[in-house]
């Protein structure tokens, strides 16, 4: 009786080889794409985190003579936990802390910049408020808000003087932005006019 040896069949190494270089690209073509569904995933949340913040404020307004909260109150505590802020005022209205976060953006107990030019301002003296901005993705921290001396004139638009002003356009070159109707729309840098800040403006 005779046995046949069978030889196990490896990999050579030209083989090895182009494995190698298939994985590598196929790892460049998908790796992108994951990354961007994972930034298109946290931009949706960070939307639905100014839907609700945006809800918060509202209700915060009508239990509160029709006006936004106050935008900043030295000499108090700058934590959520605390009044003194506009965060801060809203908390009662928010169920979780985690809604003041952007995922794209986290390290703050606060991600959000509120427009000064809606610090106690009364809900129907909004003009146009589909087009008038309540809050923004911060570069920084949201404690502070953006200064409606500082923000909204094209010479310092759409920088500010102090980082805590500044929207972060951290969404692909876009920031998401809570408009005074509700609504919560994501737009590019070089698309926000300064005219969107103002609740005064008259077209």
């Amino acid at each position: 009786m005779q046995y046949h040896r069978h030889k196990a069949n490896g990999f050579t190494l030209i083989e090895l080889l182009i494995c190698i270089s298939i994985i590598s690209i196929l790892a460049g073509i998908l790796l992108p794409g994951f990354a961007g569904a994972r930034s298109k995933a946290q931009s949706i949340t960070c939307k639905r985190n100014l839907k609700q913040l945006g809800f918060a404020l509202f209700m915060y307004a009508y239990d509160y003579g029709e006006r936004f909260p106050i935008m900043f109150w030295d000499g108090t505590a700058w934590q959520p936990a605390a009044s003194g802020w506009w965060g801060g005022e809203i908390k009662p209205y928010v169920q979780t802390q985690l809604i003041f976060i952007c995922p794209s953006h986290a390290g703050s107990i606060c991600n959000y910049i509120y427009n000064g030019y809606f610090d106690r301002r009364r809900v129907k003296d909004i003009r146009e408020p589909c087009e008038r901005i309540i809050l923004a993705d911060s570069s920084r921290d949201g404690y502070w808000a953006v200064d409606a001396k500082r923000f909204v004139y094209p010479t310092n638009y759409p920088l500010g003087r102090n980082p805590a002003d500044r929207v972060g356009h951290i969404h692909f070159d876009h920031a998401n932005y809570l408009f005074a109707d509700g609504h919560v729309k994501a737009i590019h840098a070089s698309l926000v006019r300064p005219s969107l800040w103002n609740p005064n403006w008259k077209p």
